[in-house]
């Protein structure tokens, strides 16, 4: 018996997963003619590359895609860290699209910078945190971080450096996880952390509108996907097709603040206050594990409220545990009855039993002291100096704004308690200081801090709008914004429409600066130019039209600081000869030397320099010199008088001293062009 052709065929599509047992008992025929065609027609063995390539091929694709996506400018630029200027880097002002999908009015970076390439005399340190950190509502130029920066210059004027601050508002520690690979990979000398107040509301928080669950190592994965174009393209397509069938009520209005809170009552204790405290202590330990790994110095520091400044915001009771307005009540009446600690406690309750989780509870700051213990890190206990300088020895609205952003002042002290602690660690830059004396540094450091009124009237204004939204107003109205602000003047004109994203900062920061100048007010317009310049030094030319215009009204003390800031980040000839040219006018004749002899590099042939240096030599009786100077400059104009008659001087000098001593040359310094 012969197999049919339909037979054969099943036995050839059967043949390579069925046995020939299987195959004649369905044909029903003997196993024997089944084994005999295989035998004839064996199963064909797959190639080994065949295999490969059906495992190398998605990943190839999905390679392609990656490559063709970001060659055709897909989807968002979303790194921590991009170019501002040649050779310096800034924190990108849109990272936060990395954290929030679908809100508006997104929370931008201060967008501090700092050189690609790290100078030898370079110290570097990075600050990461939340709107805390950021300086809300002070931002950009309120942070502690810029305290820090100031008073590192101040006390070591020949190092270059940077206070890179990395931190957002309604951030967390998801976030500070994420950027951490980005700040470990430029050479940090030390790292900075305020943060946890934002564990529940804040983007990716356990209670927050912007979440993706409250399993940490899966929103970690997350975050590290959206890095790639595919996965974002990916995401995209699920968002629109799911926005096709899905309409929801997205909160549009408001603070972000009050549009964050999606989960808005979290009971003390409950699985989801747990979970937020799992969730900051699970991302900080991997924090400053990498930190550690890297060998990197890191301090870290508790969290600081307001106590007895706010009551509870939602005050329920809840098992055993009565609402948090009573433990409110009874601080209150022992503040008043002179029981201090027992005030206190009873503060510290009610905030940790105030069901909406604006304040981090106490077990946070548990989590930040235990982990630093358990990574043998040293930390600061912000919430203990607050205390330490307050009425009381309690938190209020002596040094915060709101809920747990502190006054400008509050700011200061952080950022002097941190760094203090850098002094005492040894974790400061080496070599060269000031001398000025540790008594004085903070006062200094505050007095030459740099601040104007405008952002003043702009922290005063962000807050009139968020204490009229949720939470500090319960009604859900919203006042009119003229009638709620109250402009007086161009000045609270110009915050106004920043505050209501109708301008940037930057351009009412030279509004204000240009009103100040059309006025004759330069007092105002040199600190508010000033400001500006601090925050922006890498655009070189409004530096140096800033200084050449205060050198043009004579205001030489004012025009120093601008000098000094273009010689900070962009060193050229015009700035060091008029630095040199000023140290030359106050008789500090080595640093004049310094600056003018660094000039000649840029501009050997600038007869102005070449002139003061020879005066320069001259006032420090090195007459020699001072002549190889004042005769380079005569060979650039032969026949000015002041230089032949400085060079007639010097060589009458030279001789005198030859029999006895002669006095100084007198000399006028040159400050025309």
């Amino acid at each position: 018996m012969s197999l049919t052709n339909q037979q054969k065929s099943f036995i050839d599509r059967n043949k390579k997963n069925q046995s020939a047992e299987r195959i004649a008992r369905k044909l029903k025929i003997d196993v024997k003619l089944v084994e005999e065609y295989l035998a004839q027609n064996p199963v064909k063995k797959t190639p080994f590359y065949y295999n490969i390539f059906l495992v190398v091929i998605p990943f190839l694709l999905l390679f392609t895609l990656e490559v063709s996506l970001q060659v055709f400018s897909y989807g968002e630029d979303i790194d921590t860290f991009i170019e501002v200027a040649p050779g310096y880097k800034g924190v990108n002002f849109d990272l936060a699209k990395r954290y929030f999908r679908g809100t508006k009015s997104l929370p931008n970076s201060i967008q501090d910078i700092f050189r690609e390439k790290k100078p030898e005399n370079g110290f570097r340190v990075f600050v990461l945190g939340g709107s805390s950190g950021a300086g809300y509502p002070f931002m950009p130029m309120g942070s502690f971080s810029r305290y820090i920066k100031r008073r590192l210059e101040i006390v070591y004027p020949y190092h270059h450096i940077e206070v890179v601050n990395v931190s957002l508002t309604a951030v967390n520690s998801y976030t500070i996880n994420d950027v951490l690979p980005d700040v470990l990979n430029n050479q940090p000398d030390l790292i900075l952390i305020y943060a946890g107040h934002n564990e529940y509301y804040g983007a990716l928080g356990v209670g927050s509108l912007q979440t993706m669950g409250s399993i940490p190592a899966l929103v970690r994965l997350n975050l590290n996907l959206q890095k790639y174009k595919t996965y974002q393209l990916v995401r995209n397509l699920i968002e629109f097709t799911t926005g096709q069938f899905v309409s929801g009520d997205k909160p549009t209005g408001g603070t972000l603040m009050a549009r964050m809170a999606k989960e808005r009552e979290i009971p003390y204790n409950s699985d989801l206050f747990e979970a937020g405290v799992n969730q900051f202590s699970s991302n900080l330990n991997l924090i400053l594990e990498k930190i550690k790994g890297h060998n990197v110095p890191v301090i870290i520091s508790t969290l600081t409220s307001n106590l007895k400044g706010l009551k509870p915001f939602i005050s329920k009771a809840e098992g055993e545990l009565k609402p948090a307005i009573e433990y409110f009540d009874e601080a209150e009446k022992a503040l008043s009855n002179g029981k201090l600690k027992k005030a206190e406690k009873l503060y510290r309750l009610a905030k940790d039993y105030d069901m909406l989780r604006f304040r981090a509870p106490e077990k946070i700051n548990d989590v930040i002291k235990e982990t630093a213990r358990k990574y043998k890190i040293f930390s600061v206990d912000a919430d203990k100096y607050f205390c330490e300088n307050s009425p009381n020895g309690i938190t209020g609205n002596n040094l915060m704004t709101d809920h747990l952003h502190p006054t400008l002042e509050g700011y200061q002290l952080i950022g002097k308690l941190f760094y203090e602690e850098m002094m005492k660690r040894d974790y400061l830059p080496q070599g060269d200081k000031s001398g000025l004396p540790v008594q004085i540094q903070h006062r200094i450091t505050v007095a030459e801090y740099p601040f104007s009124k405008l952002d003043s009237v702009i922290a005063e204004y962000k807050l009139k709008i968020l204490y009229d939204d949720y939470p500090f107003r319960k009604d859900g109205k919203i006042t009119p914004t003229l009638e709620l602000l109250k402009p007086q003047n161009f000045i609270d004109t110009t915050a106004m429409m920043f505050v209501l994203g109708k301008t940037k900062w930057d351009k009412a920061q030279l509004q204000v600066s240009d009103w100040y100048l059309k006025r004759g007010d330069y007092k105002n317009f040199v600190n508010q130019k000033y400001v500006f310049l601090y925050q922006f030094p890498v655009l070189a030319n409004q530096v140096s039209s800033t200084a050449q215009l205060l050198l043009e009204k004579q205001l030489y003390d004012d025009a120093y600081k601008f000098l000094e800031l273009r010689y900070r980040y962009f060193p050229d000839a015009f700035s060091t000869k008029w630095m040199g040219i000023i140290k030359l006018s106050k008789k500090n004749y080595d640093m004049a030397k310094l600056y003018l002899q660094e000039s000649l590099k840029y501009n050997p042939q600038d007869y102005q320099t070449l002139y003061n240096l020879a005066g320069a030599f001259s006032q420090t009786r090195n007459y020699e010199e001072a002549v190889s100077y004042i005769e380079r400059a005569i060979q650039l104009q032969p026949g000015n008088q002041a230089a032949v008659g400085l060079k007639n001087q010097l060589l009458a000098a030279i001789e005198a001293e030859k029999n006895k001593p002669l006095p100084t040359v007198k000399l006028k310094f040159n400050s025309e062009e």
